[in-house]
């Protein structure tokens, strides 16, 4: 069973999924769940962006590694953020490994993807990352040749490219999530509990 986790630059209180709601998509279902100025901010901010990442890991030769959801988990998100909250299409990057997205979910393109998404100012950043992890690591499609996104990486990145004037928030629905960003806790970030969905 995978667990989830949500980040975020401002203070927030996370509520646990609905297993009820399992069947409705996924905007809906994170609608209960993400800070409710997520979507102020976007209105208010010249630059709202998204790096939705959906990882199935079909490429892989294990069946027991493949994931089902990643793929409709983002494209759902996607169109709740442009339909729901009036994102902007050119505002919202994905990376899967169904070749439809933007690019693939590599180590370097998740690298690339969070300083596209960081290093602007006056903007609200959203990350959500579905996939496999492990304790304090993000498993990119080549994690096996190119090594995992570790934790030290991922709050480097923020620490160096957040600006100031800016807001970040993470859903990271993949096992062990609980255990990144554990750097940034000093810096006024709040991690939300897991939630178990």
């Amino acid at each position: 069973s995978q667990a989830g986790s949500l980040l975020s630059s401002r203070p927030v209180a996370g509520r646990p999924c609905d297993r009820s709601a399992a069947g409705m998509a996924v905007g809906a279902r994170l609608h209960h769940l993400l800070p409710p100025w997520l979507g102020r901010d976007a209105s208010s901010s010249s630059h709202p962006r998204a790096l939705l990442v959906g990882i199935c890991y079909r490429s892989i030769p294990y069946a027991h590694w493949h994931l089902e959801g990643p793929w409709n988990d983002v494209q759902d998100l996607r169109s709740w953020l442009t339909r729901s909250l009036g994102w902007p299409d050119h505002g919202i990057r994905l990376l899967t490994d169904d070749g439809l997205g933007h690019g693939l979910p590599t180590k370097q393109g998740l690298v690339d993807g969070l300083k596209w998404l960081l290093d602007v100012e006056d903007s609200c950043g959203l990350l959500h990352f579905c996939g496999h992890g492990a304790p304090g690591e993000l498993l990119p499609l080549d994690w096996q040749t190119h090594g995992t996104v570790a934790d030290s990486l991922l709050s480097s990145l923020i620490s160096k490219h957040l600006s100031a004037t800016s807001s970040f928030t993470a859903i990271v629905d993949c096992c062990e999530s609980s255990h990144l960003f554990k750097d940034l806790l000093p810096h006024a970030f709040q991690v939300g509990p897991g939630f178990d969905c």
